[in-house]
């Protein structure tokens, strides 16, 4: 694989790509323990929910607490032909680990149209952490109104972006945009 083929934004402070791809399949497993709940949930509902692969009870994907990561987001992914194993010390970590393996996958994922059976993934190295603590996005529906479909799409976006903070500007002199 080259470099280009490898985009994760915001781009992660070490990223090495390696020969060879991981082949995500239905005889895929996913294992994690309650450390890791939200993350582990969200990869295994993310790949059962938007495509035609299920994960089965296995450790081809692992969630591994590591307490030497001195970063409560920060991460360390390692995509092999054999497994892909995300390192973290919290949560948090896991959860933007899972974003860039997210950000791997073709876009039919994402737009619910991937409909083969099975999907290869770039082997990568990546040891990540944010740069700044507060990373966030501001949306302003004091004069526009969005609709909830809206909401949650630019919410899930922000997620996959690894961002930490919604700033939801909710009125002004102009409207009121809650229900008190």
């Amino acid at each position: 694989s080259q470099i280009s083929d490898v985009l994760i934004i915001p781009q992660p402070n070490e990223i090495t790509i390696d020969a060879g791809h991981f082949v995500l399949s239905k005889a895929v497993g996913i294992q994690y323990d309650d450390k890791f709940k939200i993350s582990g949930d969200f990869l295994n509902a993310f790949i059962e929910t938007a495509n035609t692969i299920k994960t089965e009870n296995g450790d081809d994907i692992q969630f591994v607490l590591d307490n030497g990561i001195t970063s409560e987001e920060g991460y360390f992914l390692k995509v092999s032909t054999h497994k892909i194993e995300i390192r973290a010390k919290t949560d948090k970590g896991a959860f933007y680990a899972v974003q860039s393996i997210r950000q791997l996958l073709p876009a039919g994922f994402e737009n619910g149209t991937f409909t083969e059976k099975e999907v290869t993934i770039p082997c990568v190295i990546i040891k990540d952490k944010p740069q700044f603590s507060y990373r966030g996005m501001h949306l302003d529906v004091g004069r526009h109104m969005y609709s909830v479909d809206f909401i949650k799409k630019y919410i899930d976006a922000l997620a996959m972006l690894k961002m930490n903070t919604f700033h939801w500007h909710l009125t002004e002199d102009q409207g009121w945009r809650i229900e008190i």
